[in-house]
């Protein structure tokens, strides 16, 4: 639905916009190449066995320490100016039918 098209890249621009690295599952969504193009975080495999996520995300949190990934500005960006007009447009467009629905019963 909407609101999950529209939480799920939002989450992730507020996350990179406070310099957070992200880890996010591999759902088939744009953003999955945001995050490895950046290198602003970590994909991992949806349907991988617990203990295999668990040691990827150790694995990716020792290497980088605790210095910032070095794509999370740059990711952020990309999704400002890219992603989030269009995701923003859908909601409106959403919000303005539901309006629109609303005024007529």
């Amino acid at each position: 639905d909407i609101v999950n098209e529209v939480a799920y890249p939002m989450k992730l621009g507020e996350y990179l916009a406070c310099g957070a690295p992200v880890v996010a599952t591999a759902c088939g969504w744009d953003i999955e190449n945001v995050i490895t193009d950046h290198e602003a975080g970590l994909v991992v495999d949806w349907g991988a066995e617990p203990a295999i996520t668990a040691a990827a995300i150790l694995e990716y949190l020792a290497g980088i320490g605790s210095e910032r990934p070095p794509g999370v500005e740059s990711a952020a960006t990309e999704l400002d100016l890219a992603r989030w007009q269009v995701e923003i447009g859908k909601l409106v467009a959403e919000l303005r039918d539901a309006q629109i629905s609303g005024d007529q019963r």
